[in-house]
C-alpha cells in the first residue's frame, strides 16, 4: 500500500506541475506545450543545429525550451541525428548534444537517438563523451556506462566518462560505487578525480564536519601519508582542512617544510596563472640559484607526488634558467607541466616555449635533440629549431630541417598542442584540440612555402633586384620567422615579462631575472621580426647598390617598416637610442634630401608632420613641413590633405592638435549589433575598398579571416594585422543569406 501511495503522490506532482510523459513521441496534444512550440518553426531550428556559428544566448534558451516541451516527431529526430553527424565543428556538435540532454525521454523513446548517444559514448572523441554520457546518465543507463568504462584503456576517455557521470554520484549506488572503487586504486590521474568528486562538497560543511563516508575517510587518511597524487584536484582550503585534521600526517610535514624553505605560507600563494598574473610573488628577492637547487631535489625525494610537487620542479627549473642552464631548465619545466595537480600547467607551458624560442640558438636546440631523442619536447624542438636557423640566416639548412619535420610529424599522433600552445585553457584542450593542430599545420605548410620562394629569390643573379625582391618579401609576408607553437601570442608574452629598461635585479615588473637573460631574449624576439629584418636587406641594397634605380624605393621602404614597428608598438631593441617615431623622421628627412624629386617626397613629409603632430613643441616644425609639401609638391595627390591639415593647425590651439595619422583599413563604419552574433555595417566609406568590394551599409559581419567576431574592435584588430594590398576575407550575413568577401586593404587617413 505505501509503494502504490508513493506512486500516486509521484503522479499527482506531475499532473500539477504540468510535466509530459509523452514529450519526444508523436501526440497531438497541445494545451500543455509551452508557447515557444508556436514560435518557432522546425526549419529555423534545422538551420540553428546545421549552422557552424555558435548560437547566441536567447536563441540559445529558446532552443532548451522547445527541446525539453515540445513534441519531437521521429523524422524530426532523423534530422537532428542526419545534422549532427555532417557537422564538422565539434564545439557545434557539443552544442546539439547539451540541448538534446534537455529531453531525457526524447532520448530513450527513440531508438537512432540512443544509439547514436552509445556509439559517442564509446568513441575515442573526449569532449563529446562527457556530454553522452550525461545524457545517457539522466535515463539510468548506468550499467551500460560502467561496461564501456570498464572495456576502455585510454585513461584520457576514462577521465571524460567520470566527468559525464559526475552528477548521476548522488542518484546511483553503483555511480558511487566506481568512483569509490577509481579512488582506492593507484592510477592516480582518475584516482585523483573520484577522490576530487567524492568530496565535493559545495557549502563546504562536510570539510568542516568532516561527515565523509567510512570509505572515503579511509582513502583521505592513506593519502595523506602515501597517495600524494590523489589529492592533486582539492583546492588549497581543502588541502589545508587536511592538513589541520592530520597534523602529523607526512603531507602537513612537507607543507611545513615548504613554507621555511620559502618564508611564506604554503596554502594560498598560488604561482599560477597566465604570464600577466603575479605568479612569482612568492619569489623572494634575491632569488638565490644555488640554494633553490641544492633544496627541491631532496625535497621531491622525500615527497614524491605531494601537492607542492610542482611548485618545486617549476622553482628549480626557474633556478637553472637564471643559471643559463637551458636543456636542464626546461626539462624542469616539462616535469612542472605534467605534475598531477596542473596548478604550473600554464605558467610551465609558456616558459619552456620562451626558452626553447627567445633564448636557445639553433646549436643549442641541436644539442639538445642529440642528447635527448626520447624527450617529449623533441618534435617541438626540431620545428623550432628550423625556424632558428631561418633567423640565423641559414636558410637552405632550414628548409632540409622543416621538410622532415613535416615529413616525420605531419601524420603522427605525438604533435600535442597543448604541451606548448600557451594560450588554450584546459576545456580547450580537450575541444579545440583538431582545430588548434589543424590550423598549426596549416601555417606550417604555409611558412615551409614562402621559405622556398626565399630561396627562390636568393637563387637568381644576387643584385639590386632580388635583394628588393627578398626585402619587399619580407615586409609583405608575416610569420616568416615565427615559431608557431606561440599561436599568436608571442608579442603578449614578451611584454609581460621583459622591462622595458634595465633598473637592476627587481625589476618593474617584479620578475627574478637577470641582463644577460634579458639581452639574449630580445636578441632572440629581433631575430624573428620581420620589419627589422627588411630593413636589414634594403640598408644592404643602399650599401651595396647606391646608383640602382631601386634606391628610393628601398630608402622609402625602410621608413614604412619604422612605421609599421611604431604603430605595432613593438618594442625597440635595447641600445638603440631613438623612439621608432625617431626613426621615422629621420629616415624620411634623409629621403627628401637624397630624392627630392621622387614621386613620394610628399608622401615621406606628410608622415613627418603626422609624427610630429602630436608634440605641441614641434608646432613650427610641423607647419614648416607641411609648408614645403604645399610649395614643392602642389601637384602630389597629398596637397589636399597637407592643406587640411595646415588649416586645421592653425585653427586650433596647441593643445587642441589632433594627428590625422593613417592606420589599416578598409573604410566602413561599425557597431556592435544589441542582439545576435556579428557586428553591423553602418556605413561604407565613399572611394575606399569595402564598398568597392561591393559591402553594403546593414551587412552584418561574422568573420573576419574566418575568425568569429563579436565587437567593432574584434574586426578592426584582425584586419590592422594586414599590409597595404593584402586581402582581408570577410563572411557576411545580408538579408539572411551568408556571403564571402574579399577586400583588399591599405592605409586610410582618419
Amino acid at each position: 500500500m505505501k509503494k502504490k501511495l508513493t506512486l500516486l503522490l509521484i503522479f499527482s506532482i506531475s499532473i500539477l506541475q504540468g510535466c509530459n510523459f509523452n514529450q519526444g513521441i508523436n501526440s497531438d496534444s497541445s494545451s500543455t506545450q509551452h508557447p515557444i512550440c508556436k514560435e518557432l518553426s522546425w526549419s529555423r531550428i534545422k538551420a540553428e543545429f546545421a549552422s557552424d556559428t555558435a548560437i547566441n544566448e536567447e536563441d540559445l534558451e529558446k532552443l532548451n525550451n522547445y527541446i525539453s516541451s515540445c513534441t519531437i516527431k521521429t523524422n524530426e529526430v532523423n534530422d537532428i541525428i542526419s545534422i549532427y553527424r555532417e557537422q564538422k565543428q565539434e564545439k557545434k556538435r557539443i552544442e546539439i548534444l547539451s540541448i538534446l540532454n534537455k529531453n531525457p525521454q526524447l532520448i530513450q523513446n527513440n531508438s537512432r537517438l540512443l544509439d547514436l548517444y552509445k556509439s559517442v559514448a564509446a568513441s575515442d572523441e573526449t569532449s563529446l563523451i562527457t556530454v553522452a554520457i550525461q545524457g545517457l546518465a539522466t535515463i539510468n543507463k548506468i550499467d551500460e556506462i560502467i561496461e564501456i568504462y570498464n572495456s576502455e584503456k585510454d585513461d584520457k576517455i576514462r577521465f571524460a566518462i567520470l566527468g559525464g557521470l559526475t552528477e548521476s554520484l548522488p542518484q546511483y549506488t553503483k555511480v558511487l560505487e566506481l568512483y569509490e572503487s577509481v579512488a582506492t586504486s593507484q592510477n592516480r590521474l582518475l584516482a585523483a578525480k573520484a577522490l576530487r568528486e567524492l568530496t565535493n562538497a559545495p557549502d563546504d560543511e562536510r570539510w568542516t564536519t568532516w561527515g565523509w563516508s567510512n570509505k572515503v575517510k579511509e582513502t583521505l587518511e592513506e593519502a595523506v601519508e602515501k597517495d600524494f597524487d590523489k589529492l592533486s584536484l582539492l583546492d588549497n582550503l581543502e588541502l589545508l582542512a587536511l592538513a589541520n585534521k592530520y597534523p602529523n600526517s607526512r603531507f602537513t610535514k612537507a607543507c611545513i617544510e615548504y613554507r621555511s624553505f620559502t618564508e611564506g605560507s604554503y596554502f594560498g600563494q598560488g604561482i599560477g596563472g597566465g604570464w600577466g598574473s603575479n605568479k612569482e610573488a612568492i619569489f623572494r628577492q634575491p632569488f638565490n640559484p644555488e640554494r633553490e637547487i641544492n633544496f627541491w631535489p631532496k625535497f621531491l625525494a622525500k615527497y614524491p607526488g605531494h601537492p607542492g610537487s610542482d611548485d618545486a620542479m617549476y622553482r628549480l627549473a626557474r633556478a637553472y634558467e637564471m643559471k643559463g642552464d637551458y636543456d636542464t631548465a626546461i626539462r624542469w619545466y616539462y616535469k612542472a607541466y605534467q605534475a598531477p595537480d596542473g596548478s604550473l600547467r600554464n605558467a610551465a607551458r609558456d616558459r619552456m616555449l620562451f626558452i626553447i624560442d627567445l633564448l636557445m640558438s639553433s646549436d643549442a636546440l641541436t644539442k639538445f635533440l642529440q642528447q635527448h631523442p626520447d624527450h617529449p619536447l623533441y618534435p617541438y624542438i626540431l620545428y623550432s629549431r628550423a625556424v632558428y636557423l631561418v633567423r640565423e640566416d641559414r636558410l637552405e639548412v632550414a628548409l632540409s630541417e622543416m621538410a622532415k619535420f613535416i615529413q616525420t610529424y605531419k601524420d603522427s599522433t605525438d604533435i600535442d598542442l597543448g604541451v606548448l600552445d600557451p594560450y588554450i585553457s584546459s576545456y580547450e584542450d580537450y575541444q579545440q584540440q583538431k582545430t588548434i593542430t589543424t590550423e598549426f599545420w596549416s601555417n606550417v605548410q604555409e611558412q615551409f612555402m614562402r621559405w622556398k620562394k626565399i630561396a627562390e629569390i636568393r637563387n637568381k643573379n644576387r643584385n639590386d633586384e632580388s635583394l628588393y625582391e627578398e626585402a619587399a618579401f619580407w615586409f609583405h609576408y608575416q610569420y616568416l620567422g615565427y615559431n608557431h607553437l606561440w599561436n599568436g601570442g608571442l608579442g603578449g608574452i614578451y611584454e609581460g615579462n621583459i622591462p622595458e629598461k634595465w633598473e637592476g635585479a627587481t625589476t618593474s615588473i617584479e620578475r627574478s631575472i637577470t641582463y644577460k637573460l634579458v639581452q639574449n631574449v630580445n636578441r632572440g624576439y629581433e631575430l624573428q621580426n620581420r620589419h627589422l629584418r627588411s630593413i636589414r636587406l634594403f640598408e644592404k641594397l643602399l650599401k651595396d647598390f647606391p646608383n640602382s634605380d631601386l634606391a628610393a624605393k628601398a630608402k622609402y621602404s625602410i621608413g614604412l617598416n619604422y612605421y609599421y614597428l611604431y604603430y605595432g608598438n613593438y618594442p625597440q631593441p635595447y641600445g638603440q637610442n631613438l623612439s621608432w617615431s625617431d626613426m621615422i623622421i629621420k629616415t624620411y628627412k634623409d629621403f627628401v634630401r637624397d630624392f627630392p624629386d621622387s614621386s613620394m617626397a610628399d608622401d615621406a613629409l606628410l608622415t613627418i608632420a603626422e609624427m610630429e603632430m602630436g608634440d605641441k613643441e614641434s608646432k613650427e616644425s610641423v607647419v614648416q613641413t607641411l609648408e614645403k609639401v604645399l610649395k614643392n609638391y602642389p601637384t602630389g595627390d597629398r596637397y589636399t590633405q597637407a592643406e587640411t591639415m595646415l588649416n586645421q593647425l592653425r585653427g586650433q590651439a596647441p593643445s587642441q592638435n589632433k594627428s590625422t595619422s593613417p592606420v589599416i583599413g578598409i573604410g566602413i563604419k561599425i557597431k556592435k549589433l544589441e542582439a545576435g552574433n556579428g557586428v553591423l555595417i553602418e556605413d561604407t566609406l565613399p572611394n575606399l575598398p569595402a564598398r568597392q568590394a561591393g559591402l553594403q551599409s546593414g551587412d552584418i559581419i561574422l568573420q573576419v579571416d574566418g575568425q568569429y567576431v563579436a565587437s567593432p574592435d574584434d574586426v578592426t584588430s584582425i584586419i590592422r594585422r594586414h599590409q597595404p594590398g593584402e586581402t582581408v576575407r570577410l563572411e557576411i550575413e545580408r538579408q539572411g543569406q551568408k556571403l564571402l568577401v574579399e577586400v583588399v586593404v591599405k592605409l586610410i587617413s582618419l
